[in-house]
């Protein structure tokens, strides 16, 4: 077995909580009492990433109901899918699954793209730094208050 398929197995079972960290995306739980599963939520509608089987996740394209379908953005999506490789599961007019192995990166991008998920952003060193200092000051003016600041 190859290192790149040891990162997103746990016990034989491909874990959606690794492919999102593997990608920097947030997990939710969607459902509620014994139906919980954790999604990876998309920025189109109610689209998200989903654990299909232990093999494959899927990727749900749907638009928000509220609002008129958008036809022209799933037909782009959908062809997206399908020049990768996707497995189409169900397609309508406006809406549809694919399903796609995570350990294939073009899969992957295409369907983290085609959702709009949103991606956590990363802070460079510099930033932490400075926000630390930052921290660290306001920490020290809040514990005296009396002492005047001298920069």
């Amino acid at each position: 077995m190859n290192s790149q398929c040891n990162k997103y197995t746990n016990g034989g079972a491909l874990d959606i909580k690794a492919f999102a960290t593997e990608h920097r995306l947030k997990v939710t739980r969607d459902g509620e009492g014994e139906d919980i599963e954790h999604v990876i939520v998309g920025r189109i509608g109610q689209s998200q990433i989903y654990q299909h089987s232990q093999e494959l996740l899927g990727v749900l394209f749907m638009s928000d109901g509220r609002k008129p379908p958008r036809t022209g953005l799933f037909n782009t999506f959908r062809d997206a899918c399908i020049a990768v490789g996707m497995t189409p599961h169900q397609i309508g007019d406006a809406e549809g699954t694919f399903l796609f192995d995570p350990m294939n990166p073009e899969q992957a991008k295409a369907a983290i793209k085609g959702i709009r998920a949103r991606v956590k952003r990363q802070m460079s060193p510099e930033r932490i730094a400075t926000l630390t200092m930052t921290l660290s000051r306001a920490r020290l003016k809040v514990s005296n208050p009396c002492q005047e600041r001298s920069v």
